[in-house]
């Protein structure tokens, strides 16, 4: 049996740097030691990157001729001439499983998966697994690897400010943290961050300036599987202030991630990030709490900024829960959706949203395209003879684009457009808001990115635990 430590680096085999071996060798050359010294090089690809490394150690057996997991053995094991052995190593060379393909295969990561009888469901950190004892250790689920070289380790909060001295490089959570002091955002970031489905407690700022959030701009950067709970002091900003993000911009990615906590500032303000543009894009993530600032406020995103209509900003199979109020243009998920090329897909919104005008369910300005959509929002609100409310999108321009948008029969407020599909959505009930059905029939998927617990709740992504 192996146990997984409890430090490992979690993801797609694309995180791990060195994350597979791959010999071609004659089983006559493996000699009996622990480790086998035979210098080995492979390309693999790995989606739709192609990953070449070359390296020193394969595993080998102890030499006592009986089967090892990493194929050793006096005989060899699994390493046979005519195939491509491939191992899995952790960050010591230890080798935790192994398999073998045929000469002059190839193999992307559907196949890897296939081959290597891999489900879909990845080994927590601590699980004990069972290695079978033939040549092909068919394990019956992703494993968890250490990540094996460029890959940063985060376990401190001196660490984690560290980032700005090199915000281009790879970083892994391999632990929670707990913030000790008022935090002073990461800049410009321009590189990878997983959180491991870890979490950052404790995060509080208060600043008058732009760009305000854990890191300040995602600059083609990738955040991911990370969650960030905020101190009760709150978060606070000027323009473009979130919980993760000030702004994203450069194809900037943020997925798997949640923020718990209250954000406030003025212009451009989410709960996970305060501005969206030049495709960048949230995606399969979740914010709660509370979210305040003056124009263009939502609860996971302020605004969305589309530059042409090949941009594709967007946010898309995330959901959100917080209660958003703003002066003008706010919605439950983004508070504006500018120009096309802008896209709200897959998304449900939770909490009330209340402002002066420009009042949605979803979005609060929409001028782009909202699909898929489920408004669950108890209340949304403006003043009392202010322009503009609706259970969906406030204020719609001509050029939207909005299509099987839903909406919860029993919301209250004054709303302006009750008899336009496109401002006020499907109504359903309550009850039907629960059902699995509901949802896919506007496609959303639940093989592999929502569950639900049918009749008793609405829905959450499929990585929540």
């Amino acid at each position: 049996m192996f146990k997984f430590p409890t430090n490992i680096f979690d993801g797609d085999l694309s995180d791990k740097g060195l994350a597979v071996l791959v010999s071609g060798v004659s089983k006559d050359t493996i000699i009996s030691s622990t480790l086998c010294k035979l210098k080995s090089s492979f390309s693999l690809f790995v989606g739709s990157s192609l990953l070449s490394v070359s390296l020193l150690f394969v595993g080998c057996g102890d030499g006592d001729g009986d089967e090892d997991r990493n194929g050793g053995g006096s005989n060899g094991g699994g390493i046979e001439q005519g195939y491509y052995n491939i191992f899995f190593y952790d960050r010591d060379l230890n080798c935790i499983a192994g398999a073998k393909v045929a000469e002059g295969s190839s193999a992307n990561m559907t196949d890897i998966r296939k081959r290597f009888n891999l489900g879909a469901t990845w080994y927590a950190a601590g699980s004990s697994i069972n290695v079978a004892n033939d040549e092909n250790y068919n394990i019956n689920s992703h494993i968890s690897l250490y990540a094996t070289t460029g890959i940063n380790e985060i376990n401190t909060e001196a660490k984690l400010g560290a980032i700005s001295n090199n915000p281009t490089g790879k970083y892994v959570l391999t632990g929670d943290i707990t913030l000790t002091s008022d935090w002073e955002p990461i800049g410009i970031f321009k590189g990878v961050f997983s959180g491991n489905h870890h979490i950052i407690n404790g995060l509080r700022i208060d600043k008058t300036t732009n760009n305000v959030g854990l890191f300040g701009i995602l600059d083609g950067a990738e955040v991911k599987k990370l969650g960030v709970v905020i101190d009760g002091s709150g978060v606070i900003g000027g323009s473009y202030t979130g919980g993760i993000a000030g702004r994203l911009t450069n194809t900037a990615h943020i997925s798997d991630s949640y923020v718990i906590g209250d954000v406030s500032g003025e212009n451009g303000v989410g709960g996970i990030a305060g501005r969206i543009e030049g495709g960048s894009k949230i995606t399969g993530s979740y914010s709660a709490g509370s979210v305040k600032g003056y124009e263009r406020v939502g609860g996971i995103a302020g605004q969305i900024v589309g530059e042409d209509k090949g941009d594709f900003a967007e946010i898309n199979n995330s959901y959100s829960t917080v209660d958003v109020e703003a002066q003008n243009y706010a919605g439950g998920i983004v508070g504006g959706l500018d120009k096309e090329g802008t896209y709200i897909v897959n998304t449900y919104a939770a909490g009330s949203v209340k402002a002066v005008s420009n009042v949605g369910g979803i979005v609060g300005y929409l001028y782009g395209n909202a699909h898929n959509n489920v408004a669950i929002n108890p209340s949304v609100r403006r003043d009392a003879g202010a322009p503009v409310s609706n259970r969906i999108a406030g204020y719609v321009d001509a050029a939207h684009q909005a299509t099987n948008n839903l909406a919860f029969e029993g919301m209250s407020g004054s709303f302006s457009d009750s008899s336009v599909e496109a401002n006020h959505g499907i109504s359903k009930s309550a009850a039907q808001l629960k059902q699995r059905a509901t949802y896919e029939n506007i496609s959303w998927d639940f093989n592999e990115t929502w569950k639900i617990d049918e009749g008793a709740s609405y829905p959450k992504l499929i990585w929540e635990r």
